[in-house]
């Protein structure tokens, strides 16, 4: 009798959250008493929705209650109420162009290539001495920077370009991108901080990977669509046309690199197929799937060390025919 009423609450608690506006993505971690709910509709997390809600206010997020509250054992998250005053101090830092830079000395008398990129670029799980910037330096006998950071978009790419890669101007810029360029990381990263750091306060037993996933979700299926244009308009086009002007004015020779995934938008490859670029497309040319070996694992799919080695091969092959 008991598991009957059991099973009726929780199919009547569902029946609930399809009848309420909005879009909800529910996550419940290894702690059966803690739930996560992202809501896509602000109405959600009006006064009459959480009455009794005890806000949480982290010394870095002034004004978190607005986005982010906790009730009992539920946080409810609306990540379009976010405002600058929101970024967490550890995030601004993290994500400030120009701070990150990992040279490889090559022959003095050679060209520089600077790499701009994300977590893909700047190696994340391979060693450093075994990322496609330093094979290409070897191979090149060039001089390599590497500008790439883990969640850079192509603005912050660029702006890290001007801040830092053109004090000695290169004769190559290697742009690897991939379709997250159009996230923001002051806004995606706050979040994402904010909600563990949470849940470790709680000591909350939770798997990372599962509750990173939903962040991410519900950031590009909900908030994204919502700003949409503004977000691609700010965060790539308006990049890659500033570093169009920049080749033009500084004379270097760009190299895309992009990761083939789920889609493209027209406007940006129509863009790069106008300009006088090299595109280096790495599944067409080393094969590459999103599965291991060519990634690290099931779960971690960025770069293995193999195809770090065979994409500084591709690269150094481009460059001997220029």
């Amino acid at each position: 009798m008991f598991m009957r009423s059991h099973y009726l609450y929780l199919l009547l608690g569902l029946l609930l959250l399809l009848l309420v506006p909005g879009y909800f993505i529910l996550l419940k971690s290894q702690n059966p008493e803690i739930e996560i709910i992202f809501s896509g509709n602000e109405e959600n997390l009006s006064e009459g929705t959480c009455q009794n809600c005890s806000y949480i206010s982290l010394m870095d997020s002034p004004n978190q209650e607005s986005w982010l509250n906790f009730s009992g054992d539920v946080f409810y998250v609306n990540l379009e109420a976010i405002t600058e005053e929101d970024y967490c101090e550890n995030v601004k830092y993290s994500y400030c162009p120009g701070m990150y830079s990992e040279l490889y000395p090559g022959c003095q008398n050679k060209s520089v290539i600077v790499v701009l990129g994300d977590s893909y670029s700047e190696g994340a799980g391979v060693e450093r001495n075994e990322t496609f910037s330093y094979f290409l330096n070897n191979l090149s006998k060039s001089t390599v920077l590497n500008l790439a950071h883990g969640g850079f978009n192509t603005r912050l790419e660029v702006e890290s370009l001007e801040k830092v890669g053109l004090l000695n101007p290169p004769k190559y810029v290697i742009l690897q991108f991939f379709d997250n360029d159009y996230e923001d990381p002051l806004i995606l990263y706050s979040l994402w901080y904010s909600v563990f750091e949470i849940l470790n306060s709680k000591e909350v037993h939770y798997d990372k990977y599962q509750v990173a996933h939903e962040i991410y979700d519900y950031y590009g299926r909900i908030f994204f669509p919502r700003h949409k244009a503004e977000h691609i308009q700010n965060n790539i086009m308006n990049p890659l046309m500033l570093l169009d002007n920049l080749s033009l004015e500084y004379g270097f020779k760009v190299i895309f690199l992009y990761i083939p995934s789920i889609h493209f938008e027209r406007e940006i490859m129509n863009f790069i197929n106008s300009k006088d670029w090299i595109v280096l497309d790495i599944k067409e040319e080393i094969g590459f799937k999103f599965e291991p070996p060519f990634t690290l694992s099931e779960r971690d799919l960025h770069f293995s060390k193999m195809v770090h080695r065979l994409v500084a091969k591709k690269l150094y092959s481009l460059l001997n025919h220029e």
